[in-house]
């Protein structure tokens, strides 16, 4: 525990609540194996379309394949991803319960503090509505992933040269050389880090909110190559859960949160305690 007086309050501060890696790794390589399958898969089928030729137009042929393709890695994702997400928090709650314990535990020595931030089964209503928000983000994918191999298909058949141009096109993300542009080959990984990452963040501001903080230490994570200026100026600096700092500008409006609520932010956090404040 670390104490820092400023414009003449004294704060206690805990333990920073550092993000599990393991976790976000853990699902970001499911769902990145997930939609490499769904590619592979499309690469294949569309490689063995185009060995024949006399039995219907080129073009009609795969845009039927694209469509049952497509229909087929549209259930898999609304069936998996569920799945993948409520692993994933489960390890998130565990994690955070611990972190947030250990944090507390020098700081409980001066302060009564509630224990209801153990919060045993209390957070399930979070964790129902991060299944729902990551569902919402990855089932778009196959509909943007073949909506690209349709349009690239139609331009080389229509405008290009056909087959000349498709086959090494489909060689290339069989073989995971390449993913179409809309999909480098971190992209879905790095979506699930992203997600474990605002899911551990708010795991954790419930339970220290419940245990009577109302305030936190922004801790930058030092670990970009091109940070953002305004979250390094942030860091060490002490915000209040009510009224959080602004972390990045959306359409010129400044949008105002938690570390790790910006995208790809790995900012963290340390609990705050004001000393003269009242716990029960």
């Amino acid at each position: 525990m670390t104490t820092k007086t400023i414009d003449g309050k004294t704060y206690l501060i805990g333990k920073p609540l550092i993000f599990p890696q393991y976790q976000g790794k853990e699902y970001g390589l499911a769902v990145q194996s997930l939609m490499d399958d769904m590619i592979r898969e499309c690469a294949t089928e569309l490689l063995n379309a185009t060995k024949f030729t006399a039995d219907s137009p080129l073009l009609d042929r795969i845009q039927r394949l694209l469509n049952a393709l497509l229909r087929k890695w549209e259930n898999k994702f609304l069936s998996d991803i569920p799945l993948l997400a409520s692993r994933m928090l489960l390890g998130i709650d565990k994690a955070s319960s611990i972190a947030v314990n250990a944090s507390l535990k020098d700081i409980s020595k001066e302060l009564l503090i509630n224990p209801s931030f153990l919060m045993e089964g209390a957070l399930r209503p979070l964790f129902e509505a991060e299944i729902t928000k990551n569902v919402n983000l990855f089932k778009t994918i196959p509909t943007e992933f073949f909506s690209e191999v349709q349009d690239t298909v139609i331009k080389s058949i229509v405008q290009g040269r056909g087959m000349a141009d498709l086959v090494p096109y489909f060689q290339g993300f069989a073989q995971s050389d390449f993913h179409p542009h809309t999909f480098h080959k971190n992209y879905a990984y790095n979506r699930a880090l992203d997600q474990t990452r605002k899911a551990y963040q708010s795991a954790n501001t419930m339970r220290v909110t419940k245990a009577g903080a109302t305030d936190f230490m922004w801790v930058h994570s030092g670990g970009s190559p091109d940070p953002d200026p305004t979250h390094v100026e942030m860091n060490g600096k002490i915000y209040s859960f009510d009224n959080p700092p602004v972390i990045m500008k959306r359409r010129g409006v400044d949008v105002h949160g938690l570390p790790s609520e910006r995208p790809n932010c790995r900012c963290i956090m340390r609990v705050v305690f004001k000393i003269g404040d009242k716990f029960v």
